[in-house]
């Protein structure tokens, strides 16, 4: 499996397990094939990230920071609309 572990801005590591091999490709496997299993991985990777900022965003809201909570709602609802491209992205490799 790839090394997954990657530094955010703020300094922490952030290492996931992707929960699949790439064994299945063959070393003869095109480049697309080798894109959209990248593409794969880095949208559920997407998904997570905004669903663990939705949850930052009630959170917010949950401490009277309405403000903050709604401009965060907002970035994940934006960064969900690009998710659904990547997604529709995908289905053209298939």
């Amino acid at each position: 499996m790839h090394d997954l572990s990657h530094e955010h801005s703020n300094g922490h590591e952030h290492g996931h397990e992707h929960g699949h091999s790439h064994d299945s490709v063959s070393a003869a496997a095109g480049p697309t094939d080798k894109t959209r299993l990248i593409m794969d991985f880095t949208l559920e990777h997407n998904r997570q990230h905004a669903a663990e900022m939705r949850a930052l965003a009630e959170k917010l809201r949950a401490e009277g920071k309405a403000a903050a909570a709604g401009l965060l709602a907002e970035g994940v609802n934006d960064y969900e609309r690009g998710n659904e491209k990547i997604a529709r992205a995908i289905e053209h490799l298939i």
